[in-house]
């Protein structure tokens, strides 16, 4: 729980979007619009497919529907009326606060038994978990925080009783009061009208009972407060997000009549809990999830600039301005705080970068497009993860393991890597690994699903099918929430999750393009680097079924990465 709620996690390692019941909730919204319209009928019975891809096998699912699911899935697919009222019985069945209720007793029954053969179970159920108490109105920062304070700050005693961890993270509603700094005009609206933000502006100075806790708040800069009152959330984290959405409401309705207006809060807020047990503390402000994706350091960062100015072709070919735009766009998103212009603007770069006529309707044109791109770095990206990890636990056993495998001469690490956790000859290395591991048991579990997705083509070819169709669910998300705030004005729980998400698939196509557009590589435009990343990626899964045994030589297939520039230091003279 502590890597699933950590915000820096790798894609693939973070806990599902959506659980059972948000699906059915969309589904049945979905369905409800494909009944005036029938055209979207097609994106209602996308999502049914997904909802019936996660109930089938749930275990948490088994326990609460007392009907046969067939009953449910099994149904006349051209009517939307007839879907809907099948899954109007399933969405009572399935409620998200049971669910979660649901994944914590399944949880404690497995730890009651002490069982060690159920970390697969483990597994499944804790990303449920955790995705529930998110789509509940839970912050990850909040279940992160509460996982390092129970587990982390002090030593674990053996008796240890994890239920009162359950109680810390169960998603109760709280009131709390949040003072933010501010520097605006706002002001000067009268008290009762800005009471209808739930919110009042007040000089620091004013604030007596909290000035103590305010002035290292406000520093110098700021002379006013917010005093959001009544801020109803789960947590601290949350409260902050919901007292700085009032403020954003505000600052945009006075920016009707005042264009010039400008607005500036401070870093952080201070926040009082004001039912159940006292929590007093001061709570950033500055949490921006255009930023939890892999980034260099400003030295690298500018040298990488150059770089691409130098070698890559499209900010002066063909496609100069779906170039910029699409970098504008990512600008955008990134320099704003707010969940709604992140989502929006990080979509329309996407939908920018891919070329027009690439495919069909919108959505199934950047789906298409994006797919390749991300199926072909899933296995590396895994991989490079789990290398660091392991180099990390202890550098010297890792590196002597992973140099003593059986691989290719001119093999890398990651190679070498891939090599150990897949070739027969060298599980008796892989096992000493795993002895030397010890007591870090989420490494060796991840080490060892690895290992048994690797040793078999099937299972390798089958585990970048699943991540393409997770992908696919996951961009027809991202896309369906962009015309909800587009289109309703709404913003589903899970909206900020499809950020980071959205933002790591634009990256991963921007500097794939890049490296196909640089160097010997002459792609100068989208259209042929997106051709030629769909061929690519059926040739990539084609090899990955190829009936000879597993070689070193399989490194090379699936572990992909773009053609590399031609030395010419080895064909001509110096």
């Amino acid at each position: 729980m502590d890597e699933l709620s950590f915000e820096y996690t790798l894609d693939s390692h973070r806990p599902p979007t959506a659980t059972p019941p948000t699906l059915v909730i969309e589904c049945l919204d979905a369905l409800d619009y494909a009944k005036h319209n029938i055209k979207a009928l097609p994106g209602a019975l996308h999502l049914l497919k997904e909802l019936e891809t996660r109930t089938r096998g749930n275990p948490i699912i088994k326990e609460m529907v007392n009907i046969d699911l067939d009953s449910f899935f099994q149904v006349d697919k051209t009517s939307p009326e007839e879907i809907f009222k099948r899954l109007s019985v399933l969405s009572g069945e399935i409620k998200q606060y049971p669910y979660s209720i649901k994944c914590f007793k399944l949880i404690q029954r497995i730890l009651d038994e002490e069982k060690l053969d159920r970390k697969i179970d483990l597994d499944f159920l804790c990303r449920e978990l955790v995705s529930s108490l998110i789509n509940l109105g839970l912050s990850s920062q909040w279940i992160h925080n509460s996982v390092v304070k129970f587990f982390f700050e002090e030593k674990v005693p053996n008796d240890i009783d994890v239920r009162n961890f359950w109680k810390i993270i169960f998603p109760h509603t709280h009131w709390f009061k949040v003072v933010t700094p501010i520097d605006s005009k706002v002001h000067l609206v009268e008290d009762s009208y800005l009471s209808a933000f739930g919110a009042k502006i007040i000089n620091k100075d004013d604030v007596d009972d909290l000035k103590e806790h305010i002035d290292p708040v406000c520093g110098e800069y700021f002379q006013r407060v917010v005093v959001s009152d009544d801020v109803r959330a789960k947590d601290p984290y949350e409260a902050v997000e919901v007292a700085n959405h009032r403020i954003a409401r505000l600052h945009h309705v006075y920016g009707l009549f005042n264009h010039k207006h400008s607005l500036s809060i401070g870093d952080g807020s201070y926040v009082i809990q004001k039912c159940c047990t006292e929590i007093k503390g001061i709570y950033s402000n500055s949490l921006n999830r255009m930023q939890f994706v892999r980034d260099k350091l400003p030295a690298r960062a500018a040298r990488a600039m150059e770089t691409m100015m130098k070698e890559i072709r499209f900010p002066n070919g063909p496609d100069k301005k779906k170039f910029f735009n699409a970098v504008s766009f990512h600008g955008m998103s990134t320099n704003s705080t707010s969940v709604e212009n992140q989502l929006v603007n990080i979509w329309t770069a996407l939908e920018t970068i891919t070329p027009e006529s690439f495919s069909g309707s919108t959505i199934s044109n950047v789906t298409h497009g994006v797919l390749p791109f991300i199926g072909l770095n899933y296995m590396s990206r895994l991989l490079r993860c789990l290398l660091g990890d392991i180099l990390r636990w202890n550098r010297k056993l890792a590196y002597r393991a992973i140099k003593s495998a059986k691989c290719g001469e001119d093999h890398n690490l990651l190679q070498q890597l891939y090599c150990l956790l897949s070739l027969k000859e060298n599980e008796d290395i892989l096992s000493d690994l795993f002895k030397n591991m010890g007591d870090f048991h989420l490494l060796r579990y991840r080490t060892y699903t690895h290992h048994k997705t690797l040793k078999s083509r099937q299972a390798t070819h089958k585990a970048v099918e699943d991540h393409e169709r997770r992908v696919e669910w996951q961009i027809h998300r991202i896309y369906r929430t962009r015309n909800l705030v587009v289109h309703r004005g709404q913003l589903p729980s899970f909206a900020k999750t499809l950020v980071v998400n959205a933002h790591d698939y634009f990256d991963q196509v921007f500097e794939l393009t890049c490296s196909l557009g640089g160097k010997n590589q002459y792609y100068n435009t989208y259209s042929n680097c997106f051709n030629y990343m769909e061929m690519r990626y059926n040739k990539y899964k084609n090899d990955l079924l190829s009936k000879d045994p597993i070689s070193t030589n399989d490194a090379e297939v699936v572990l992909w990465f773009p053609p590399g520039a031609v030395d010419d230091r080895a064909l001509l003279p110096e």
